[in-house]
């Protein structure tokens, strides 16, 4: 009494029967983007929206515990769910294109369990676990769209399986061999150009070789491994060092394609990695900084598929000794990338559509300031032009790497400011040199100035160069009149302190100036300056002593300076 069954627009693909239980279940997808699952009565038993068109009938297998029904959409997705709709744990699965064969299913690698088996419009042959996962090795990439629904048989009779499916351009057919050991890994690919006309690849163990510096390393799971605990990957690397990502560093034992790390290592030096190679890699992404890793061939973040716009364009750092803005993932390196939101990116080794936003840098005009240590790492930062607030994020840094490696930022972890900031310094090696290059006019009678906020030192950036061998933490960057407009005692800094403090003071005009240390009962304690100085912006450091060179006890005093008319009066604390 129910049929037709009608929905928003029309069937063409053969519908499937399933029977549970005595029960007949019509499932049959349609171009209204949802695929139905219709009773004998004809009543909707569930309908699944999906992004696009249906364009394949569905096919179904026993999972264990119930019906898995599956089926492809031209969203990209193959989907798998149960009899009354609901989507299978670890469906559905990026397929990377449209999906334009129904699913088969064959127990590939001969477990018990069946493999869901599909191609898609942009040549992808794929394969997956129950689970969703990809069955190693897959998916295998052919120049011309797949448009059949698989077979999967042995059709030479020599004892293992061959899957064929017919595409653009030719009949392809891919063959099962052990490769050997028990490592549940199989030889694919013996499609070559005797069988299918313009394809030939082997499935021989790949190898890459990763390159470590001394200390902290981003490092990565390039291709699929038979053991993933980081020291059968890098045997060189320090126990206990391998630390992965989620708001805050977790301490890991185990490898997770896709997955970034901290890892450390003693010495300098290489390790080969063997395995399975990996061409496409559906990475997770969450809203802020992510530590990823790509697949067995260097990929241009140009490349990686981005269909919601998530990657922040110029958050890519790779680390070497300190952060470096980078252009391209290779094989077993880790990378910083800032998403905008949550959601998932796919990395593979023929990258189509929805790529990732190349990155206009706004920057290149801006004053800079290129920092050194002696280990001779740069790292550069600019000041002196405005960025638009809806781009400002493009400019941020990532979370500071472990203590030992060189960083230098802008305090809130960016690197620029527009008029002033703090600088934070991370670093254990010295001398700590700054190179400075003046791109934009600054204002007439202004200057843009350093100050060590630890001595009170004040460096004046014209092109140049500084060099500080002292301890440094931080660094204050600010412009200023080149001669003050009035009298300033500023406060001073740091306060409370211990055992040095940094007065500052500003003379728009030359004349006679004391600068005097009072305790609490108003007595004389020391005075630091009493001479005549030109106009300019000064400083003094006091050590905490008397005239005599005598430490003074903790507590509350005052300093007062006196410029021709101009008398001010300051205090400050003296912790011990």
């Amino acid at each position: 009494d129910g049929f037709p069954v009608s929905a928003g627009s029309d069937f063409r693909t053969a519908p499937a029967v399933i029977d549970l239980n005595g029960e007949k279940i019509i499932l049959a997808g349609s171009r209204d983007n949802s695929f139905y699952g219709v009773n004998s009565d004809g009543s909707i038993r569930f309908q699944v929206e999906t992004g696009d068109d249906i364009n394949t009938s569905p096919g179904f297998v026993n999972t264990g515990n119930e019906i898995g029904i599956f089926f492809g959409s031209s969203d990209g997705n193959i989907y798998g769910i149960d009899s009354d709709g609901n989507a299978l744990a670890g469906w559905p699965q990026s397929a990377g294109g449209d999906v334009n064969s129904s699913p088969v299913f064959s127990d590939l690698d001969n477990d018990g369990n069946a493999e869901v088996i599909a191609g898609t419009e942009n040549g992808s042959m794929l394969a997956y676990h129950l689970d969703g996962t990809a069955f190693p090795l897959f998916p295998i990439i052919y120049g011309w769209p797949f448009k059949g629904t698989p077979s999967v048989l042995d059709t030479d009779n020599d004892g293992d399986l061959e899957i064929l499916m017919g595409s653009g351009g030719s009949v392809v057919n891919v063959d099962f061999k052990d490769i050997g050991n028990s490592n549940d890994y199989w030889n694919m690919f013996r499609g070559n150009i005797h069988r299918t006309g313009y394809f030939e690849a082997t499935a021989t163990t790949s190898q890459v070789t990763v390159n470590q510096i001394a200390d902290w390393n981003l490092v990565g799971l390039p291709m699929e491994v038979t053991d993933p605990y980081y020291l059968t990957v890098y045997p060189e690397a320090i126990e206990g060092t391998l630390f992965s990502f989620d708001d805050n560093y977790i301490l890991e034992e185990n490898f997770i394609l896709g997955e970034g790390y901290w890892l450390r290592f003693l010495d300098a030096g290489s390790t080969t990695i063997s395995g399975v190679a990996v061409t496409t890699l559906t990475v997770p992404l969450a809203e802020n900084w992510n530590l990823i890793s790509g697949i067995t061939t260097a990929v241009n973040v140009t490349d990686i598929d981005d269909p919601d716009n998530l990657i922040i364009p110029g958050t890519f750092y790779t680390f070497t000794v300190s952060y470096e803005l980078t252009e391209t993932l290779d094989p077993g390196f880790g990378y910083w990338v800032r998403s905008s939101g949550d959601g998932e990116v796919t990395i593979t080794s023929s990258s189509t559509a929805a790529k990732s936003l190349p990155f206009r840098n706004r920057l290149r005009e801006a004053n800079s300031l290129t920092f050194s240590n002696g280990d001779n790492s740069l790292l550069t930062l600019h000041f002196g032009v405005t960025v638009p607030e809806e781009e400002k994020l493009r400019y941020s840094l990532p979370p500071l790497p472990p203590k030992g490696g060189f960083d230098v930022r802008f305090s809130g972890d960016w690197r620029y400011t527009e008029e002033q900031g703090e600088i934070l310094i991370q670093n254990a090696r010295y001398p700590l040199v700054i190179n400075y290059e003046n791109r934009q006019e600054i204002e007439a009678g202004m200057e843009w100035i350093l100050v060590n906020p630890q001595d009170g030192k004040e460096f004046v950036l014209n092109n140049g160069e500084i060099q500080i061998t002292a301890l440094v933490q931080s660094l204050i960057l600010t412009k200023r009149n080149i001669v003050p407009q009035e009298f300033v005692l500023h406060q001073n800094y740091p306060n409370p302190f211990n055992p040095v403090t940094s007065l500052s003071y500003d003379l728009p005009e030359e004349g006679q100036v004391t600068l005097t240390v009072y305790d609490l009962m108003g007595r004389e304690v020391t005075q630091l300056v009493n001479t005549t100085q030109e106009a300019g912006f000064r400083s003094v450091m006091w050590n905490a002593t008397d005239s005599f060179g005598k430490p003074v006890s903790a507590g509350v005093y005052f300093y007062q300076m006196r410029a021709s008319e101009f008398v001010q009066t300051r205090k400050m604390v003296l912790l011990k």
